[in-house]
């Protein structure tokens, strides 16, 4: 609606749900400093309540999208994915104005989103990690190519030249990736007015290993005491076949004036970004990822079969510790002039340390690769908080951020590897 708030239409859009069978106990949507638009609750509210419950016949979906006979027909002749069906449906419904059922539900969406897909390429390049700018590309190539083969059926559906754009379909596929809800029977996912205004909260945090733990020195009492603690707190969706409503469940007890949080999975940064177009100043699930290409000149061939050795999922963590896999990398180097018996490969693989001389080796190989890859970027941390300052668009200011996360991992993997050096040679 031209001229109205953005706060205005998500009330409209809220009297328009309640109006049409949308049931909210306890909550309301409203204007919040982390997120932007959020919900809270209006009251106590206890473990297990259904806070939400969206009619069917108010979600947007494959299903509703096969209701419409064009489309319908169009499916049927064409091999498009749900995820294509669902995004010629939205667009379509988009010229509709006020003429769709939704059409208050579509007013209140965001108009740009930050998805890694929405970058340009010179955006991507701010990333300064291949593999990250690599993804940035991959993303925006993926979704042209879908682009390309819904085309012709975007120009059969709607007249308006601007919807039947890359761009329109960018913002139509962003609207999918970073709105909608879980549903078991497609793959797709609904749009579910009020239910995707919920901000997201992260699953409990890993046990981040201190280097005493790491190296064997402390036993793991302490690690299974935090694991038995941890619950995820964030609410959930689900569909509800048998009243035929969408659920939003509470996973806690809230209080009045609390903002209440969907808990959508276990993401880094990068993926955050890439699906949901932020990333989390405090992340406990983020990681540094290392290629093959980031440790060519420090993981040589070992007297260890490279079959039994990790090849992915080779990272430092969020507290500079190295991954389960990294580890086993690094101490098959440490190894490498070695002679290794049986039980000694059984406990390298096993990712528990063999001894301290190869232990020495493995973080004074990690110290180093750690240090080189800081060295790699063009731009140091402080030089970034410069940049950032002046960053001119939100996408800019995003990939500055992010690659100052990884920096800082880095970092830490430096002065974690420092510290495991000084406990194994004291």
């Amino acid at each position: 609606m031209e001229g109205t708030t953005e706060e205005e239409n998500m009330d409209a859009m809220v009297e328009w749900g309640l109006e049409r069978g949308i049931v909210m106990e306890g909550i309301r949507p409203a204007m919040v400093e982390q997120g932007h638009r959020g919900i809270v609750a209006q009251e106590k509210l206890g473990i297990g309540q259904v806070i939400l419950r969206v009619p069917k016949t108010m979600l947007m979906s494959v299903e509703t999208a096969r209701s419409d006979p064009d489309i319908q027909i169009i499916e049927e002749q064409a091999k498009l994915h749900s995820r294509q069906v669902l995004g010629l449906h939205l667009l379509k419904e988009c010229t509709k104005g006020k003429h769709s059922p939704w059409f208050l539900y579509l007013q209140q969406l965001p108009r740009r989103y930050t998805l890694l897909a929405h970058f340009l390429p010179e955006e991507c390049l701010e990333l300064q990690d291949d593999h990250a700018v690599n993804l940035c590309r991959q993303c925006r190539d993926i979704e042209r190519k879908n682009w390309k083969q819904v085309r012709p059926y975007l120009d059969q559906l709607i007249s308006n030249v601007k919807l039947r754009s890359f761009q329109a379909w960018l913002w139509a596929t962003a609207t999918l990736d970073s709105r909608t809800m879980f549903i078991e029977d497609d793959s797709a996912g609904v749009l579910t007015p009020i239910g995707d205004l919920f901000n997201y909260a992260p699953p409990p945090s890993p046990y981040l290993r201190t280097p005493e733990e790491f190296l064997g020195f402390n036993d793991d009492t302490k690690e299974k005491a935090y694991k038995s603690s941890q619950e995820n707190n964030a609410g959930y969706g689900t569909y509800d076949a048998q009243s035929k409503q969408y659920h939003i469940i509470t996973c806690s007890e809230y209080s009045k004036g609390d903002q209440i949080y969907l808990c959508y999975g276990k993401y880094t940064n990068l993926e955050l970004l890439q699906f949901y177009g932020f990333m989390m100043e405090k992340n406990e699930h983020d990681q540094h990822s290392l290629s093959s290409w980031d440790l060519r000149d420090y993981c040589e061939c070992t007297n260890i079969p490279s079959t039994h050795l990790p090849s992915t999922n080779l990272a430092v963590l969020i507290n500079g510790c190295p991954s389960w896999n990294l580890a086993v990398l690094l101490r098959a180097q440490g190894l490498k002039h070695s002679r290794i018996p049986g039980s000694a490969l059984e406990i390298l693989l096993s990712g528990a340390p063999v001894s301290k001389e190869s232990d020495a080796l493995a973080f004074k190989l990690y110290v180093e690769i750690c240090r080189c890859k800081l060295r790699s970027y063009p731009t140091t941390i402080e030089e970034d908080r410069e940049l950032l300052r002046v960053a001119g668009s939100e996408k800019r200011a995003l990939a500055i951020s992010w690659r100052m996360h990884q920096k800082r991992m880095l970092m830490e993997g430096v002065n974690y590897g420092i510290k495991c050096l000084n406990l194994l040679l004291d």
